[in-house]
């Protein structure tokens, strides 16, 4: 028992059970709520989707998540030793482990990049938004060869310290003002993009689902939205779980973390889908949705530049939570399989 203390120590454990959920809420909150959700209501009947969404959150989504939690406190390791532990040493769940660490260290790679750009966009919203031609503008950006590596750098740097700082002391920390904060701003664009004239029709079209348009592809879409948004499968949430005391209670910390995740989604689509509408633009997938069609949505309202940059800081706290648990998914590797102290990973 006293060789277990430091490694216990080594790990970190949760300092209050609400940390945990902002923490578990932060990882789920990402660019699939923000980017890729209000992009697939848009093009599959807006309240038909959100309708399919819900049913396969339900029945789907929270069951699973509530089985990552369960697996991972009682494996309290890493996705890999988790797997390997409780399966009695099974090398194919062991290779499960690893498949979950590759995955988060390749997503992490894509998700730095654009949280890079995203940084880059929230800092020129300061200096007055970005006006004239806009694709043009973004097309010069991401082909420069040395601008998005600094906003990269960035990005990952404010990612590794929070990370390198721990489990209480620097993600439990982070989450707890980043995660407030991105609902208030949520708030703050809702009332701006609900008021905007011409968003009625957007409104409507988001929250009145048409069944007549309701397909086995709408159900697949959204069943494949839930288990990203989610992180369903990825690690993250059992690695998180991982530090969980004995005395909290799963289901409803797992009941509880969905809920943010939806929440976060559906106001999400209440910003961009009664935006786009209102100025008559296509909510196109991929970078164009955040980079090309909002900074045209806000180059046409009032206090577009103010609107614009609390977009972009909403984005950036979004991508910053993700980026960390997926960043910590690796760290706990790390930690628990090579004892490798997190404090001289600084």
């Amino acid at each position: 028992m006293e060789s277990e203390k430091p490694k216990k120590s080594e790990r970190g454990q949760w300092a209050t059970s609400i940390g945990f959920v902002m923490a578990a809420a932060g990882a789920a909150i990402g660019l699939g709520n923000v980017w890729k959700f209000p992009y697939l209501a848009a093009k599959f009947g807006g309240g038909t989707f959100l309708f399919a969404y819900i049913l396969m959150l339900l029945f789907l989504g929270i069951p699973v998540l509530i089985t990552e939690m369960v697996l991972g406190r009682r494996g309290k390791l890493d996705p890999v030793g988790t797997y390997s532990k409780l399966s009695g040493g099974s090398k194919f769940w062991r290779s499960v482990g690893y498949v979950a660490i590759a995955v988060n260290f390749i997503v992490l790679s894509f998700y730095a990049v654009v949280g890079g750009w995203i940084t880059h966009y929230m800092f020129r919203y300061i200096t007055g938004g970005i006006k004239g031609d806009i694709v043009g503008y973004f097309g010069s950006f991401v082909s420069n060869p040395y601008a998005p590596l600094l906003w990269h750098a960035i990005f990952m740097g404010v990612t590794i310290y929070i990370v390198a700082k721990g489990v209480s002391g620097g993600i439990e920390k982070a989450s707890n003002i980043l995660m407030p904060t991105l609902f208030v701003l949520f708030i703050v664009l809702v009332i701006r993009a609900v008021t905007l004239p011409g968003a009625l029709e957007g409104i409507k079209y988001y929250l009145m689902p048409d069944f007549s348009e309701l397909t086995g592809t709408t159900f697949l879409m959204a069943m494949g939205q839930v288990f990203f948004s989610l992180n369903i499968g990825a690690g993250c949430t059992m690695t998180y779980a991982s530090y969980l005391s004995e005395n909290e209670n799963i289901p409803k910390l797992a009941n509880i973390v969905p809920i943010m995740d939806f929440l976060a989604a559906f106001l999400a689509g209440m910003i961009i889908i009664p935006s786009v509408f209102a100025f008559g633009l296509d909510p196109a997938a991929g970078p164009p949705l955040l980079f090309i069609t909002m900074p045209h949505v806000f180059e046409k309202m009032p206090l577009g530049a103010l609107f614009g940059f609390i977009f972009f800081v909403l984005m950036l706290f979004a991508a910053l939570t993700s980026a960390i648990s997926m960043l910590e998914v690796n760290t706990a590797f790390l930690v628990d399989n090579y004892k490798i102290d997190r404090k001289k990973q600084r």
